[in-house]
């Protein structure tokens, strides 16, 4: 691990570090002891339910990442992709970014797969997750209007109007429209060429531009739907987890369902910023902040704890199940 790579990590643990702080700093004695309580006395089946959810999210991602890939990766299972995405995630947790190459570097050495292409649906899917967040922002929007707009307007809407005047909007949609171009370009100039840094260019906008070509892309967006089902469903059932919060309508889990994809965005893996950002949301809903935390942690732990079992068995399915070819090699 390099200089760099250390220096980010312990910026991020810091952040995180600063955030569970921050959260719990005015606090009393009885208000964290009740943050304690609540945690010790969460529905157990409630948690089973969770871990489920958690777990067909992953699933539901590794069928449609599955159809992304296209028919150039026929010869890779679903429990191909379902493992290299749960060993992605659990690199994640030790070093920001890390996960994305983690992936498609399973698949490219236990199945030979090509790493270029794999990584180039890989940045597609984040680039589309981009988008579902927004959509959830509306719906988070239109289900909650009276409580989450206010709240929105003030923290995401008015920021972005100052940031984005008329001329900066232009240049972003300009550039947008610019780099579409050139990557189509470069498609075409890269096909047949022979020079391997241009054959892998190829391989990699031949990923990242696939999915124009999808043959079902029905089901690309079917399971689309299902995995951002699957994370707001995962949140919902935390209110059953965590006593106060039982009294909350299910549609309150778009805004916490933003929060908590902002929390992942802000501190890889999550950690302190998924409790903070959850109470903040929940703060609007009248909730106290020790439920509320209390309930960002459950959630929090409940999907580190997806990550970590299906991560750890992902090493070890790849360990167990190599080609024949990857097996002669490493005779």
């Amino acid at each position: 691990m390099n200089s760099r790579k250390i220096i980010q990590l312990v910026v991020f643990l810091a952040l995180g570090g600063f955030l569970v702080w921050f959260s719990v700093k005015d606090l009393n004695t009885e208000e964290r002891a009740l943050i304690w309580s609540s945690i010790k006395g969460v529905n157990v089946w409630a948690l089973l339910v969770m871990f489920a959810i958690g777990t067909l999210s992953h699933v539901a991602r590794a069928i449609r990442w599955k159809i992304i890939a296209g028919e150039e990766h026929q010869s890779l299972t679903y429990a191909d992709y379902f493992f290299s995405i749960m060993a992605g995630y659990l690199a994640n947790l030790a070093l920001p970014r890390l996960g994305e190459v983690t992936r498609c570097g399973l698949l490219a050495r236990y199945r030979k797969a090509d790493f270029s292409r794999l990584f180039g649906t890989v940045v597609f899917e984040r680039l589309f997750d981009v988008i579902c967040l927004g959509i959830v922002f509306l719906l988070a929007l239109a289900f909650e209007y009276k409580v989450f707009y206010p709240y929105a307007e003030e923290h995401v809407m008015a920021p972005l109007k100052k940031m984005l005047s008329p001329a900066i909007l232009v240049a972003l949609v300009s550039g947008i429209a610019i780099a579409v171009a050139m990557a189509l370009y470069l498609l075409r100039k890269t096909t047949r060429s022979e020079h391997p840094l241009l054959a892998l260019l190829n391989r990699f906008l031949n990923g990242l531009t696939g999915v124009m070509a999808l043959k079902k892309p029905g089901a690309f967006f079917f399971w689309t739907v299902v995995i951002w089902l699957l994370y707001w469903g995962g949140l919902v059932a935390g209110f059953y987890a965590v006593q106060p919060l039982q009294e909350l309508n299910w549609t309150t889990g778009f805004p916490l369902l933003i929060g908590s994809s902002l929390a992942m965005i802000v501190v890889q893996g999550g950690i302190g910023s998924f409790p903070y950002f959850i109470s903040q949301i929940l703060a609007l809903y009248a909730i106290a902040k020790p439920p509320a935390i209390a309930y960002g942690w459950v959630c929090w732990l409940l999907q580190t704890l997806v990550v970590l079992l299906w991560g750890f068995l992902a090493f070890l399915y790849f360990a167990l199940n190599k080609t024949k070819d990857e097996t002669a090699v490493t005779r």
